[in-house]
């Protein structure tokens, strides 16, 4: 797989999903839905099925074989199938963009193989900001072509979180005690990368579980900037499936001494 092409592709599909969609956040465009569920699960606006449409037109343009699993199509085989598989959150944050709020990302993974830890290109776009984050494997993290890196210090004072209201596991009192500052943004994808960059110590969900969509690109872009990304006990990720009904439970982390404060935060 010619990682540098397909992340090349990425940001072209990037730039015109931003010119498409940027504009009609908070309008009433932005807040009509197309009348069905996406394959995801969600309720498809039509901003969605619009940045979609994009990355699926640059994919069948390529020329290149691929097999896409996106939030609102689900799957779909592009002359032929198989490997590279692409993995596209085309809105992360969609609510926010709904509404003007200005954190919505475009979520792009190319992996080599089933599997999460596959994925050889992450690529993520802020669509308002202009702000590219990306990795391929083994090469780094960057943010507008400059090498980024999550941040060095032990302790867990800057934290991102997701949760729903009303779930059973609510955010447990000791993530407040032990933390400083705590921000939900309602990107995960974005969230991630702000880590990535060093802006937080840790990423916290507390929620049922996430869409492997909403991480498959994130997952790289935290690794390759230092950080590491796993389950709940501490364990890894790389065997999850990247597969339209896929889901898991997970943390993010600057560096090991935050990852192993955070395992007993959420051991308590």
């Amino acid at each position: 797989m010619e990682a540098e092409w397909w992340l090349e592709l990425c940001r072209k599909v990037g730039a015109e999903v931003a010119k498409e969609i940027a504009p009609l956040a908070g309008t009433a465009e932005a807040e009509k839905e197309v009348g069905s569920i996406g394959a995801g699960g969600d309720r498809t606006l039509e901003i969605d099925a619009k940045a979609e449409a994009i990355v699926l037109k640059a994919l069948e343009a390529s020329g290149q074989s691929c097999t896409l699993v996106s939030e609102e199509l689900g799957k779909k085989e592009i002359k032929g199938g198989g490997s590279p598989y692409i993995i596209v959150d085309p809105l992360d944050g969609s609510l926010n963009a709904k509404h003007g709020i200005p954190v919505f990302g475009l979520s792009i993974a190319v992996a080599s193989g089933k599997t999460l830890g596959d994925v050889e290109v992450g690529y993520i776009r802020h669509l308002l900001l202009d702000r590219e984050y990306w990795a391929v494997k083994g090469k780094g993290a960057f943010l507008n072509g400059e090498r980024i890196s999550t941040s060095n210090s032990p302790k867990i004072e800057r934290v991102e979180i997701t949760f729903l209201p009303g779930l059973k596991e609510a955010v447990p009192r000791k993530v407040f005690e032990e933390v400083k500052y705590v921000r939900a943004l309602g990107s995960i994808a974005l969230g991630c990368c702000n880590l990535a960059k060093g802006a937080f110590d840790a990423k916290l969900v507390f929620r049922d579980s996430c869409r492997i969509l909403d991480i498959a690109a994130a997952k790289l872009i935290v690794e390759e900037a230092g950080g590491l990304v796993f389950g709940k006990d501490g364990s890894s990720l790389n065997v999850a499936p990247l597969a339209i009904d896929s889901r898991v439970y997970f943390s993010a982390a600057s560096n090991e001494d935050v990852k192993g404060k955070i395992v007993r935060i959420l051991e308590d």
